[in-house]
This record gives C-alpha cells, sequence and structure tokens, in this order.
C-alpha cells in the first residue's frame, strides 16, 4: 500500500522538526531570569541550525554574577533541575560585540555546556591514585629487604611507605598532575574553539576578537583588585596566541 505524498511529507517534516533545538523557559530565581526577546532570537537562530538539544537562555541578576563573575560575560552549563543546557548571557557585555562574533561565543558556549569534561581529563586522577598504590606496595616490599629495617612488623612499613608517598606527592606528584591536566584542559578548550569557528562559520579573526574581549576584561579586574580573575590571568591570552599560530 502506497502512502500519499502529503502524508509522507508531513511525517518528513515532523522528523525534522522534531530533531531541532527548542527554547525552554526558564524557571525564574534569585540569580537569573530568562532573557528577553532581543537575545532569545539570536540564540535560537544560532541554535536552530547547529544543534538539536532542549535549551534555556537566561540573564543573569546581580546576585548571579556576585555567585559566579563568569555570568559577566557568556556562560553555559547543563541546568540540574532539567538536564536542559543553560546559557547565561550578560546583555551589557553582548550588546557590544559584533554580530559574527556573537554567533561564535554562543556556539562555543553551546559545545562547553554539552561536553563540559573530557574523559583523558576524569581519567587522570584515577592514574596517579593507582601510581600511588603500586608505590606504596613497592616501597613497602623494597624496606623489607633492607637489612636494618627488615625485622619491622609489615604495618609499620607501610606506615613509612605511605610517609615516603606523602612527600612524594606534595613535593613532585601532585605538581605533575596539575600540568598535565592543565594541558589536558588547554587541548580541550582549543579543540572546542576550532569546533566553534568551524560550526559558525566565522573566520580566526572573528574568533581572536571574541576571546580578546574575554581577556581585556579580566587584565583590566585585576588591575581593579578582583583576585577572582587571577588563575585565568593568561587563559585568554594563551588561546588567543594558539589560533594565531594555528
Amino acid at each position: 500500500m502506497k502512502v500519499p505524498v502529503c502524508i509522507f511529507l508531513l511525517l518528513s517534516l515532523f522528523a525534522v522538526n522534531s530533531s531541532q533545538a527548542k527554547m525552554v523557559e526558564y524557571v525564574e530565581n534569585i540569580y537569573l531570569s530568562p532573557a528577553p526577546d532581543e537575545i532569545t532570537k539570536i540564540v535560537h537562530n544560532v541554535a536552530e541550525k547547529n544543534f538539536d538539544e532542549d535549551y534555556e537562555v537566561t540573564v543573569p541578576k546581580k546576585a548571579g554574577m556576585q555567585i559566579n563573575p563568569w555570568n559577566k560575560f557568556i556562560a553555559s552549563a547543563k541546568n540540574p533541575a532539567t538536564g536542559n543546557l543553560l546559557l547565561i548571557i550578560n546583555p551589557e557585555w553582548f550588546s557590544q560585540l559584533f554580530q559574527d562574533e556573537k554567533t561564535f561565543l554562543i556556539v562555543r558556549a553551546f559545545l562547553s555546556a554539552k561536553n563540559a569534561q573530557g574523559l583523558p581529563i576524569k581519567i587522570v586522577p584515577w592514574v596517579f591514585f593507582v601510581i600511588s598504590i603500586l608505590t606504596i606496595i613497592l616501597l613497602t616490599l623494597l624496606l623489607g629487604k633492607i637489612q636494618r629495617l627488615s625485622n619491622l612488623k609489615r604495618w609499620m612499613r607501610i606506615v613509612i611507605a605511605m610517609t615516603i608517598m606523602a612527600i612524594l606527592n606534595l613535593l613532585v606528584l601532585n605538581k605533575v598532575q596539575l600540568k598535565i591536566l592543565e594541558y589536558l584542559a588547554f587541548r580541550q578548550t582549543m579543540r572546542k574553539t576550532h569546533l566553534a569557528i568551524q560550526i559558525s562559520g566565522v573566520t580566526k579573526d572573528v574568533a581572536i576578537n571574541a576571546l580578546s574581549r574575554f581577556d581585556v576584561v579580566i587584565k583590566d579586574g585585576l588591575k581593579s583588585g578582583e583576585s577572582f580573575w587571577k588563575p585565568f590571568e593568561t587563559a585568554f591570552e594563551k588561546q588567543v596566541q594558539a589560533l594565531q599560530e594555528g
């Protein structure tokens, strides 16, 4: 039996529409409010072309920017209450951007919310935990072979091994782990940035200009005594440099 053409077209249209991103109204609280129409329209135009997840668009209140200074720009996460992608856009800062910069940063925010943390970053702490356990076992066995310590009870050798391991962690391994995590996080950030350039269709110069805007505000904040930004003092500078060199 042949399906009438009109029914086939309706079913096809439904399949396409069902896979498009859909904005869900955000429930206002003391930190965030639903975004105004001029912002939701911009986000919708980007989301419907590139994404298929449900999302919520908000603007931060004063308390929202105090509890998380990243909300002064454009931030994203997954709403733990609904499971939807959540975009937080500061209208005052957002209005200063060119249209291509807005598109790029919206795409970048969607990508960041979808993939908050890569698998390698999650694995690293477990790898170092296993290394620590194996090192303690090895040290315990080695201490048993030292003549002066061979008569010690096993639990005492284990305590000595754990003490040595704690010192190694403090002096070496914790710093190595931090460097590895920083490297992996930067690589993940740059992958998302390059993917955002590709999806949004903007030039590399647009992305550089958009990221430079973060860098300017962060460094101005540090000059004004906003210590929150200290760990991120060169974060966007390095991203811009990587794009310029890549």
